[in-house]
C-alpha cells in the first residue's frame, strides 16, 4: 500500500512538472547564449541568409580553404556582388545541416531558402555527424525551436532527440533544453527516461566523461580560431599559417607557402568585378583558375599544391603509403551517414526547400581504387535525382577522367573545380540559362 501511494505521488509530481513545462515553456526554456560574439554573429548571418533567401552553401573542411579566389563566398560576394554565406567545418555532415535547417525554420519564410550542399565521399565512411560539430553551432535556442515549433514534424524532433539521447553523457554541462530534447518521445516508465532524470538531479556533482570534456575543448578551440578571411585581407596569412608547420620542414614549407601567399595577396589588385556569368566567361575563368593551380603545383606528381604536399603527403610517399587504399563503406541500408542524408532530403521537402547538391571528387592519382565507393555514391545520386533536386557530379572513376590540378590535395577542390561549382550554383539560383 505504502509503495502504491509513493508511486502515485511520484506520477502526479512528474505529471505536474510536464504540464508546467508546456504551459510556461517560453519562460522556462528562455536561453542565455554565452558563446563568444564571433560565433553568435556567424549564426545570426546564417539564420538571416536562410530566412531572407540569400544563397547558403553547406559543406565541411573544403570551405575552410579561405584564401582561394573562387571559394563561393569570395567569388560571389567579391566579384559577382551576390550575397552568399558558407557554413562548414570538418565533420559537418548531413545531420548537422538538418539540425540547422530545423533550428532556424520560420513559417513566414517557408520556401525561401536557397541552399547548396557540398557532399564529401568521406562522409559515408563515418558514423555520422560528430557530437562536437553538432554542439558547436546548434544552440539551445535552436533546439527550443525544433521541439516547440508545431511546424517541425514529429519525425524530425525524434531524429534530434535520439541523437541527443545517444550522446547525452558526452555533453559537457547540458542546458535544460538538451535534457528536454533527450527526453522527448520517451515514456516515463522507460529506463532511459529515469536515467536522464537522475543525471539532471545530480548534474551539479557528477563528473563529465572524458569525451564530454574533449567536446568542450574542441568547441572552445573553434571559437578562438582567428578570422581567416580577415587575416587574408590584412596580409597576415603567412603569419598565421606558420604556426602549423612542423619544425623539421621549416625552410621548404616557408618557401612553398610564401609563394602561395604572395600570389593570393597580390591577386585582388588584378581582379575586377563581373556582373554575370556566361559560357565564355566561365571557360575563361576555368583556364585562369587552372593556371593558378598548376603554378602552385611543381614538386609532386599528384597536382597538389606544393605547400600541402610537403606538409601532409611527402612523408607518406617516402614511407610507401601512397597510393591510399579505399575502404568499402557500409551498404546504404546500414550506413548511418546515408540514412542521415535521406533525412536531410526529407526535411528539405517538408520545409519546401529545393536544395542543390554537389558531389566532390577524390584525387584518383592519390587513391589506389575508387570502386568500393560505387554502391554508396550511386545510391546518393539516385536519392537526389529521384526527389527532383539538381545534382552536380564531379566524380572521376579513373585517372583518364581526371583533370590534372583538379584537387589541391587528395580530397579538396582546386580553383579550377571551384569555378565549376560556382557556375552550377549560379545556374540554379541566379540565372538558369547559363550554359554548363
Amino acid at each position: 500500500m505504502k509503495f502504491a501511494r509513493h508511486l502515485l505521488a511520484f506520477t502526479l509530481a512528474l505529471s505536474l512538472v510536464f504540464v508546467t513545462l508546456f504551459i510556461f515553456k517560453n519562460e522556462i526554456f528562455s536561453t542565455s547564449d554565452n558563446r563568444p560574439l564571433k560565433i553568435k554573429d556567424k549564426s545570426i548571418t546564417l539564420e538571416k541568409s536562410l530566412n531572407e533567401g540569400d544563397i547558403v552553401v553547406f559543406g565541411s573542411s573544403e570551405l575552410l580553404q579561405f584564401y582561394q579566389r573562387f571559394l563561393p563566398d569570395n567569388f560571389f560576394n567579391n566579384e559577382l556582388n551576390i550575397p552568399l554565406v558558407i557554413n562548414g567545418i570538418p565533420g559537418h555532415q548531413s545531420f548537422a545541416i538538418t539540425s540547422k535547417l530545423a533550428g532556424y525554420y520560420d513559417d513566414n519564410t517557408r520556401g525561401t531558402s536557397k541552399i547548396a550542399v557540398i557532399i564529401s565521399p568521406a562522409w559515408f565512411g563515418t558514423n555520422g555527424t560528430p557530437l562536437n560539430v553538432f554542439l558547436r553551432d546548434t544552440t539551445p535556442t535552436m533546439l527550443k525551436n525544433i521541439f516547440f515549433n508545431k511546424s517541425i514534424s514529429k519525425s524530425t524532433k525524434t531524429l534530434v532527440s535520439r541523437y541527443l539521447l545517444k550522446n547525452f553523457v558526452h555533453i559537457n554541462s547540458p542546458s535544460l533544453t538538451h535534457y528536454y530534447g533527450a527526453l522527448y518521445g520517451l515514456s516515463v516508465i522507460d529506463k532511459r527516461f529515469l536515467d536522464v532524470l537522475r543525471l539532471y538531479a545530480s548534474r551539479g556533482s557528477r563528473k563529465n566523461s572524458a569525451l564530454a570534456v574533449k567536446n568542450s575543448i574542441d568547441m572552445e578551440a573553434n571559437y578562438i580560431v582567428p578570422d581567416a578571411s580577415k587575416l587574408y585581407r590584412e596580409n597576415r596569412l603567412d603569419e598565421e599559417m606558420q604556426k602549423y608547420k612542423p619544425p623539421n620542414k621549416y625552410k621548404t614549407l616557408l618557401k612553398d607557402f610564401t609563394k602561395m601567399n604572395n600570389l593570393y595577396v597580390d591577386m585582388p589588385k588584378r581582379i575586377t568585378s563581373i556582373k554575370s556569368l556566361d559560357k565564355a566567361k566561365v571557360e575563361a575563368l576555368k583556364r585562369e583558375a587552372l593556371e593558378i593551380d598548376l603554378s602552385l603545383s611543381t614538386n609532386n606528381p599528384y597536382g597538389m599544391t606544393d605547400y600541402v604536399y610537403t606538409r601532409d603527403f611527402k612523408l607518406k610517399e617516402i614511407k610507401g603509403q601512397l597510393p591510399i587504399k579505399v575502404e568499402k563503406p557500409n551498404s546504404p541500408q546500414n550506413n548511418k551517414e546515408y540514412q542521415d542524408f535521406l533525412k536531410l532530403i526529407e526535411v528539405c521537402k517538408m520545409f519546401d526547400i529545393k536544395p542543390i547538391f554537389i558531389m566532390q571528387n577524390l584525387n584518383p592519382l592519390v587513391y589506389e581504387n575508387l570502386e568500393p565507393l560505387h554502391e554508396i555514391l550511386t545510391a546518393v545520386k539516385e536519392a537526389i535525382v529521384q526527389n527532383g533536386f539538381a545534382y552536380l557530379d564531379l566524380w572521376s572513376w579513373s585517372k583518364e577522367d581526371y583533370v590534372y590540378g583538379e584537387m589541391i590535395d587528395a580530397t579538396h577542390p582546386s580553383e579550377y573545380t571551384w569555378v565549376k561549382i560556382d557556375n552550377f550554383i549560379y545556374e540554379q539560383f541566379v540565372k538558369k540559362v547559363v550554359s554548363k
